[in-house]
């Protein structure tokens, strides 16, 4: 542990993303740090950069402090992010809106990089829904929803570098953001009508018995059309004399 002087420090990029603590802790915190001073040590790279302790380093700035005691952890850079997310994770109770934050920087962390052994491409592995939602102590139906909500508000869709493939519990690679094709949507007052169709009775032909459920899943517009000419071929049969019963093949 050392004295490193406050303006000398920066923040970690992915650092400025983790989501702040409540106004309740933070007026707990300042309130603390100016009367027992800096209990803990903040960790930051060998290049200065702060990895964990955010907060108390920019509290510390505004009680106009000249120093601050840091901890130097030589983390690789590929594992910076991971070392953020994880002392968010362990040092605070987190409200929804935190953990949604967070939930967008582990989907962008990559766990593994790997080759496609068929095309020989470059293939980013992170973080699944599951294995996000256990990590963060939610469903995975509120991930997913957190990010369906994400990429309809970022129509660019995440950076490039993100992982794009994770593993499942079988170690699978599966996408990790598949490509959905929007479902057209309707104008207002333009939605199709269901055609009411009448029951075939029951002793009616077979052929018709089965015709009827068939024609309720086709669109209204050829559903007239298919009507019209079960119709005219019941009227033709009816002339000719004949039914399913006697002929294979009507149905």
């Amino acid at each position: 542990m050392t004295d490193r002087g406050i303006d000398t420090l920066s923040l970690h990029p992915d650092s400025e993303r983790v989501p702040m603590a409540t106004a309740d802790d933070l007026a707990t915190l300042r309130a603390s740090l100016a009367e027992f001073g800096q209990q803990d040590p903040i960790d930051i790279t060998p290049d200065g950069l702060i990895l964990d302790g955010r907060t108390r380093w920019t509290l510390l700035r505004e009680l106009d402090a000249q120093s601050i005691q840091a901890r130097v952890v030589d983390v690789p850079a590929a594992q910076q992010t991971h070392y953020i997310v994880d002392r968010a994770l362990s040092r605070r109770h987190l409200t929804a809106d935190q953990k949604r934050a967070l939930n967008v920087l582990i989907r962008e962390m990559t766990v593994e990089v790997t080759t496609n052994a068929k095309t020989g491409e470059e293939v980013r592995i992170g973080k699944g829904p599951t294995q996000r939602a256990a990590t963060l102590g939610v469903g995975r139906m509120t991930v997913n929803k957190w990010d369906r909500d994400d990429r309809a508000g970022v129509p660019n869709g995440t950076p490039a570098s993100a992982p794009t493939h994770y593993r499942d519990t079988v170690q699978r690679v599966l996408p990790l953001h598949p490509n959905r094709k929007p479902a057209a949507e309707t104008p207002v007052g333009d939605k199709p009508t269901r055609l009411a169709i009448p029951r075939p009775k029951r002793n009616g032909p077979p052929w018709l018995r089965h015709f009827t459920p068939w024609c309720r899943a086709v669109l209204p517009e050829d559903r007239k059309y298919l009507l019209a000419m079960s119709e005219e071929i019941h009227k033709a049969l009816g002339l000719l004399g004949l039914s399913c019963g006697h002929t294979e093949g009507d149905n």
